[in-house]
């Protein structure tokens, strides 16, 4: 990963294993590698629909701010 970049990913769980903590866990997974492996990294990025509260509530615990609100960027 170059100094310039900044990484994104993007975390999908399987509606049968969703409320068990495994998003929370590859969140923190997540973090935790990149901020240990890449220390020229100072953000990471992540993105979910304004309707998923349960995402919403894993990245705040975790520590991520919300920076932006992308009205056209899901489907209705």
């Amino acid at each position: 990963i170059e100094s310039r970049e900044t990484p994104l990913f993007d975390l999908r769980i399987a509606t049968d294993h969703r409320k068990q903590g495994i998003g929370m866990a590859a969140l923190r997974f997540l973090t935790a590698y990149v901020f240990d492996n890449y220390p020229n990294k100072h953000r990471i990025e992540g993105t979910t629909r304004v309707d998923n509260v349960a995402m919403r509530l894993a990245f705040a615990s975790v520590g991520y701010v919300k920076e932006a609100h992308y009205r056209q960027a899901w489907k209705q």
